[in-house]
């Protein structure tokens, strides 16, 4: 068994949950500064409309390229599982002066907010981080004690998560003599690959 990946999160009502400050008041003061200007609007819901799906298609395409929404076999997915599972269903919205300018789609538990999928139009600058500190705050204001950044490393995951959870890859071989000497150089060449990886002579 190995860690194929990490999940950043947090346990957001516990006393000793921590952020990173120095961010976090940045992300803030960009709020107020935008909030002089222009107006800003957080909109939660657990309706995703065909209006977000085309926002993350376009925004994605700009960004990536072809990808799981480009075409609309995905768009039907996402809204056959909203109507199946409203309740587990979370979208957040930012508009500034009535334009959509970050937008989250994810999922919820009773005690958990599950960060899946966050886009945001890069002509508005910093939007998609004033939407995942609002995220956070309207999770703690209500009651969860989870938020869950899923799987992925990006750095600014960690200005919010301050806990690591790992996905982990089970290989398993048949109980079978002939399965010994497969499951031998399986062994060794991991051993070596992380030699390899991490320096040192094996």
């Amino acid at each position: 068994m190995n860690v194929s990946a990490t999940a950043p999160y947090s346990l957001i009502q516990t006393e000793n949950y921590k952020f990173v400050k120095k961010q976090v008041n940045d992300i803030r003061r960009r709020q107020r500064i935008l909030s002089e200007k222009q107006n800003i609007l957080f909109e939660d819901t657990e309706n995703m409309s065909v209006a977000d799906l085309e926002f993350i298609t376009k925004q994605k395409d700009a960004s990536f390229g072809e990808n799981i929404f480009t075409g609309q076999k995905s768009w039907k997915f996402f809204t056959e599982l909203n109507k199946d599972i409203p309740e587990h269903f979370i979208v957040h919205r930012m508009c500034i002066d009535g334009k959509l300018a970050a937008i989250h789609f994810g999922f919820q538990s009773k005690d958990t907010v599950y960060y899946y999928i966050p886009c945001y139009d890069a002509s508005f600058k910093g939007a998609g981080q004033i939407l995942l500190l609002h995220i956070i705050e309207k999770a703690m204001a209500d009651g969860k004690k989870c938020f869950d950044s899923l799987r992925g490393e990006e750095s600014y995951k960690f200005n919010f998560c301050d806990r690591i959870a790992g996905n982990f890859t089970l290989t398993a071989f048949p109980l079978k003599k002939t399965n010994k000497l497969r499951l031998f150089f399986y062994r060794a060449g991991r051993f070596v690959l992380g030699k390899m990886l991490l320096g040192g002579s094996v």
